[in-house]
């Protein structure tokens, strides 16, 4: 169930990737990869944070019942999935990394999400995919 809720992440954010990265060079096309990188960090976190203040908001609202409340978490959780997968990704671009296959593009996000317990996650999808 995760994975496909990453897969889901992964290939609505992929086609944003380059855009994403477009509009971190908006205001500085000379700018170098680290650069670049800081842009859309800061991007990112500029996101989460609009997301997680709005869904707070609005869940705080008078009157939102529990269900409500609980169904908006549940809504930023994938959000934040999705905001981070794209940044993971836009970040790998930015390095050169290709994320033409679904594989690569599963193992960084996961890398990147997991964290320290990652490598007993990625070493079950690579058993998963074989050469990848």
């Amino acid at each position: 169930m995760v994975l496909n809720l990453l897969d889901k992440a992964i290939g609505l954010q992929t086609p944003l990737v380059r855009k994403n990265i477009a509009r971190a060079r908006q205001r500085n096309p000379e700018a170098t990869p680290a650069e670049v990188i800081g842009t859309l960090e800061k991007m990112y976190v500029s996101a989460l944070a609009s997301t997680g203040a709005a869904v707070g908001g609005a869940a705080a609202a008078p009157g939102v019942g529990t269900g409500i409340a609980l169904a908006l978490s549940a809504g930023e959780a994938l959000s934040s999935l999705e905001l981070s997968a794209l940044y993971v990704l836009s970040v790998a671009e930015v390095h050169g990394v290709p994320l033409d296959e679904i594989e690569r593009r599963r193992i960084l996000v996961l890398g990147i999400l997991l964290g320290e317990s990652s490598s007993k996650a990625i070493g079950r999808v690579a058993e998963r995919t074989g050469q990848h």
